[in-house]
């Protein structure tokens, strides 16, 4: 059996092509990966996440990917011009499958492709990554973009190369909480869009304070061709956008699996797609060739604060309120390099205050005069490298980091104060993603916990297997407050747990946040404290649902071996009844992906006291 093309004597001049040679190739994972269709690992298809009926020149190219393919062949036919221009990637691809297609097919000039690839001049693509940023639901796992260099790149900065970014499309008026829920439940569609990249480093560097990681990939020119053939194919055309799995990162490995066909990087992220782990998912293909570190602004300005002794950081943070010190006798007394890197730190710091207040006046004024005193003292000091900024962070990689799924096992006691009896238990326990405060911080934010769909079932001897706790998000940002920075602390936490109310084991739904502050101590230890309120729906209440007020206290220590957390928490609900628990904990770090962890908690709710203590064993994946 063969498939005909109607149309006119040039599709008649086609030696037509079988209908099993068509089913092979529709069968062809590169023409799966053309279509964006749902593959796993072992090459089971399904449809297309594409949800946008101009990509399809067939009814149901959606969900036939046959369908698609004999209906793109007749449009190459019957409208050469349009259709072939408009579907570039599977001309090419066409015309390498089905060799006779060189000579039948009509020839067509696509000017608008040729004018597009020939002002972009790509000879190199670069996978950025920016690092999380908590403030923005959509970011708070980082974010990942394309950066295509033109040629001579290496003689110049990247800064005008052009960075590809797939996004949601968000109405001017939505809302944090309205973002986030459509963000989950795919109310957006979503959009590749293009622009200089310098605009993504002011977006991201400057106004953001993250930090940018240049991946530079090792894709040839044939490779570099098809990606950006496809991504001409894209142009306005939506699909729906998801925050965990249908977002910027997964598309970003469709576009590679377009350009270097085998690996099945998007077929790798069926449920989610972390930003970093999509990073490595590429590292292990073997596409990236070399690692670029781009410090953010703040980063920058910290490490030259730092880079300062504690008589002169405040004589910069003096000199950022009053230009008069820079005619001061203090100020006369400091080396000339000295001086010129306390008026640096001055300068940036009120331009790190400007990026997120309005402009003032009198303050730009000061700045201008900071600027005109650092010029004139151009060379008396070294220029640090971002590499040096790297080496004193002792910064390492994202992707060199612990994976972000997390499976663990736990063994220990729980002890009941007033229960007359101690009883063991066993639980298994499970995180989507992705990071928590005791975790190796080796590539991760420091002072951070963000984790999604951590999930504990216990099991006790003579019982049934129970829900112990179910988090459907946390957050906690628990940055140090200095001399020049003021962050605010903050957490947040939802889902439910187990508590001991009324001699009974309820288990409770809750929500709870916090907001306070965070100093550093000696040897790189913190101290926390935070006012909290709490919402509970529990069981055991005399009113089911209550509210509560209290505080959270603590300190914690991160080094490269382990983690400490020592913390307490008061809570006092409006039905009279109060809440205290206490709980030291201790990571230790056994290899980049595996670690153990001890535990003590002790909870008293009114006069019911539970002691628990734990050891458990941490796997990433």
């Amino acid at each position: 059996m063969v498939y005909s093309l109607p149309g006119n004597a040039q599709a008649d001049s086609f030696s037509s092509v079988s209908q099993h040679k068509l089913q092979q190739l529709a069968r062809d994972p590169q023409w799966l990966n053309l279509l964006h269709y749902k593959q796993s690992q072992s090459g089971a298809r399904g449809q297309s996440y594409v949800d946008d009926v101009r990509f399809f020149l067939s009814a149901d190219g959606k969900h036939d990917a046959l369908a698609e393919l004999q209906a793109t062949l007749q449009a190459f036919y019957v409208t050469p011009q349009v259709s072939q221009c408009q579907f570039v990637a599977r001309r090419q691809w066409l015309l390498e499958q089905i060799p006779e297609l060189t000579t039948n097919l009509p020839e067509v000039k696509c000017q608008a492709y040729q004018e597009w690839r020939g002002k972009l001049k790509t000879q190199r693509v670069v996978l950025v990554f920016a690092s999380s940023y908590l403030n923005s639901p959509s970011s708070m796992y980082g974010h990942t973009f394309l950066r295509f260099d033109p040629e001579g790149i290496d003689q110049g900065a990247p800064l005008l190369s052009y960075a590809l970014n797939f996004g949601a499309i968000t109405g001017e008026n939505d809302n944090g909480m309205l973002y986030a829920y459509r963000g989950l439940v795919g109310g957006y569609p979503g959009l590749f869009s293009a622009q200089p990249y310098y605009e993504k480093v002011k977006e991201y560097s400057r106004m953001d304070n993250r930090d940018l990681w240049e991946y530079q990939l090792n894709l040839n020119d044939s490779e570099i061709d098809r990606m950006l053939a496809h991504i001409w194919e894209l142009d306005k055309i939506n699909f729906q956008y998801f925050f965990f799995d249908e977002n910027c990162s997964f598309r970003l490995m469709e576009l590679l699996d377009v350009a270097r066909p085998g690996h099945r990087l998007a077929a790798q992220f069926p449920l989610v797609a972390i930003p970093i782990d999509t990073i490595r998912a590429a590292d292990q293909a073997g596409m990236i060739a070399d690692v670029i570190y781009r410090p953010s602004n703040r980063t920058k300005l910290t490490d030259k604060i730092n880079q300062l002794s504690s008589q002169q950081q405040q004589m910069a943070l003096q000199l950022a309120g009053d230009i008069n010190v820079l005619s001061s006798r203090e100020f006369a007394s400091v080396a000339a390099d000295i001086q010129r890197n306390i008026i640096d730190v001055a300068y940036s710091l009120l331009r790190d205050e400007n990026n997120h207040e309005a402009r003032d006046s009198t303050v730009a004024k000061r700045r201008f005069q900071l600027l005109k005193a650092l010029n004139q003292r151009s060379d008396a000091a070294v220029v640090e490298t971002e590499e040096a900024s790297l080496s004193r962070a002792k910064l390492l990689p994202p992707e060199t980091g612990h994976k972000t799924g997390l499976v663990g096992l736990v063994t220990g006691f729980e002890e009941g104060v007033g229960r007359g009896k101690n009883a063991g238990f066993v639980d298994l326990e499970g995180r989507i993603a992705y990071h928590d405060l005791l975790d190796n911080i080796a590539g991760y934010p420091k002072d951070t916990s963000l984790n999604m769909g951590r999930l504990v079932v216990r099991l006790k001897e003579g019982e049934s297997p129970q829900l112990q706790r179910f988090d459907l998000l946390e957050i906690t940002s628990l940055s140090a407050r200095t001399a020049f920075f003021k962050p605010l602390s903050w957490q947040v936490n939802a889902g439910w747990e187990r508590q001991w109310t009324e001699g009974k084991d309820e288990l409770v739904a809750q929500v709870n946040g916090g907001a306070g502050w965070t100093r550093e101590t000696l040897m790189g230890g913190r101290l926390f404290a935070l006012l909290k309120g709490r919402l509970e729906y529990n069981p055991g209440f005399e009113q089911n649902l209550d509210i509560a007020a209290g505080f959270l206290a603590g300190a914690f220590w991160q080094q490269a071996s382990g983690n400490l957390m020592i913390q307490a928490e008061y809570l006092d609900f409006a039905d009279g009844a109060d809440r205290s628990t206490f709980q030291a904990q201790y990571n230790y770090v056994l290899a980049e992906n595996s670690a153990l962890r001890i535990h003590f908690k002790r909870t008293l709710n009114d006069s019911t006291g539970v002691n628990e203590a734990g050891v458990s064993y941490r796997y990433y994946y």
